[in-house]
């Protein structure tokens, strides 16, 4: 099978899943987060991690050769590679990123009021601010072009865990 269409194949197989309803970043009912939404800031900044709170872990380091990036990811999540899909999942709360990598990726049909604008790691990026049909829960997605690599990077996910990602993003 060619390799874009195992890539497209992948990223299609994901976003079926997220639409049908995977709960993603979910800890509380929807109704308690729709309360809690807020949008990722328009200008993500890279940060330093905050200093430690005695007994806490130090956040790991993840580095994908394939999408040519990293970033930091909490303790609590494990991290599941593919070709070109890197999924962290947190087994106690369910919560779940989704980063793929590849050409051309369909953008979600929605309003330009759920369209943000924003730089992550240092790219013009599109954030899509969606929900699941399934249940509400809450979905941004974080779509920008690698620069050295020609891919795009898609992210997926939702919280402040999310937040913290996409804020310490950097490409190799």
């Amino acid at each position: 099978m060619h390799r874009n269409t195992a890539l497209l194949i992948a990223f299609l197989a994901v976003l079926a899943a997220l639409v049908t309803g995977l709960k993603i970043g979910s800890t509380f009912s929807p109704q308690a987060q729709l309360a809690q939404v807020s949008p990722l800031p328009s200008s993500v900044a890279v940060t330093e991690a905050s200093p430690q709170v005695a007994g806490a872990e130090a956040p790991k380091t993840y580095t994908s050769s394939n999408c040519g990036l990293s970033f930091n990811y909490d303790p609590d999540f494990s991290v599941t590679e593919a070709s070109a899909t890197t999924t962290l999942t947190n087994a106690k709360t369910g919560e779940n990123i989704y980063i793929l990598c590849g050409t051309e990726f369909p953008r979600p049909p929605l309003s330009a009021e759920q369209i943000e604008t924003a730089t992550v790691a240092g790219q013009k990026a599109t954030i899509y601010h969606d929900a699941s049909a399934k249940d509400g829960t809450p979905l941004d997605v974080v779509v920008f072009s690698h620069p050295k690599n020609n891919l795009e990077v898609a992210l997926f996910g939702f919280g402040e865990v999310f937040k913290k990602v996409i804020q310490s993003l950097k490409l190799e």
